[in-house]
């Protein structure tokens, strides 16, 4: 399997119990850290069951989250850094093309069983829903 993600900025990986989800999120986030530096590739690590907790130990973790209370503060400096990088009315197409606006590096939101996060009482992570096309 190959992810570009130049051209598409999102994947869902989807699967039963003990299927290698969680595997095939270490690899992805393994070959991240691999074909990225540090300033160019960042990752939020949302890991309930800290079955990612190991995957990183390098500069490129831009932050591990392990429960619901520490979700939400990480979110909110995730927030602000995306609206901080949403471009101004005067940006041209030439600078959205080349994203040439701002800089930093990409951010990575790895979440490993979803469930576990989106929950009856809601979903921390519908914050980055307005930031997703922007991706």
């Amino acid at each position: 399997m190959a992810v570009d993600f130049g051209r598409h900025p999102h994947l869902l990986v989807l699967g039963d119990n003990e299927c290698g989800k969680t595997a095939a999120l270490r690899t992805l986030c393994r070959e991240i850290v691999r074909t990225h530096t540090a300033a160019r590739a960042q990752l939020l690590i949302v890991d309930f069951r800290h079955t990612l907790l190991d995957v990183i130990e390098s500069e490129h973790m831009g932050g591990y989250v392990s429960s619901p209370a520490a979700l939400g503060a990480k979110l909110s400096s995730l927030v602000d850094l995306l609206q901080a990088r949403m471009p101004a009315p005067d940006v041209s197409q030439a600078q959205l093309r080349a994203r040439s606006w701002w800089s930093g590096p990409d951010i990575y939101v790895v979440v490993d069983d979803y469930d576990l996060v989106a929950v009856s009482s809601g979903n921390p992570l519908m914050v980055l829903l307005e930031y997703l096309p922007h991706a």
